[in-house]
C-alpha cells in the first residue's frame, strides 16, 4: 500500500482512493481532518488542483478526462464462459 500527498492532479488522477485534507481552528486550536471523496467530488477536487474553481465546465471535462484514461477495463471474459 501506498500514500502519496500531492498537489499535481496528474498523480491525484490516478490514485485508487482521493481524500482531502483541511485544516480548521477551533476553539483556538487548529484541527486537521482527512476525508475520503466520491466520484464527483474527484472530478471537482481535480478541476480546483488543475487551477480553476471546481465548477468550471471545462476544467472538470478536463478532470474528468484525467479520470476516464486510468479507468479500469472491463472484466475479461473466461474461455467457455456463457453469457
Amino acid at each position: 500500500q501506498v500514500l502519496c500527498v500531492t498537489h499535481l492532479p496528474q498523480i491525484a488522477g490516478v490514485a485508487d482512493h482521493h481524500l482531502t485534507v483541511e485544516k480548521s481552528v477551533r476553539g483556538g486550536r487548529t484541527v486537521v481532518t482527512a476525508r475520503l471523496l466520491e466520484e464527483e467530488e474527484r472530478v471537482g477536487e481535480l478541476a480546483r488542483m488543475l487551477g480553476a474553481a471546481a465548477d468550471d465546465a471545462a476544467a472538470r471535462e478536463h478532470a474528468a478526462a484525467l479520470r476516464r484514461q486510468v479507468a479500469p477495463p472491463p472484466p475479461r471474459r473466461r474461455r467457455g464462459a456463457s453469457s
